[in-house]
């Protein structure tokens, strides 16, 4: 499994996603990079929720439907 297909695969599941929660979990280190092509490329609606200066990244909806 690739790391693109790694962080599609836990933000579908409703969690968020963090830098550190990408390094820990084996996605590698440019997941800025990753959600860039999920998002432009691929479609996907993932928006950053951090209040902070850090990133944290949820899937909003999947085909229309709400990722909750």
């Amino acid at each position: 499994m690739s790391q693109k297909d790694r962080v599609l695969h836990w933000l579908k599941s409703g969690r968020t996603l963090t830098p550190k929660d990408a390094y820990f979990n084996n996605m590698g280190m440019r997941l800025a990079g990753i959600i860039n092509i999920l998002r432009r490329k691929e479609g996907y609606d993932i928006v950053n929720i951090s209040k902070t200066k850090y990133a944290e990244y949820k899937l909003m909806s999947i085909e229309g439907q709400l990722n909750f």
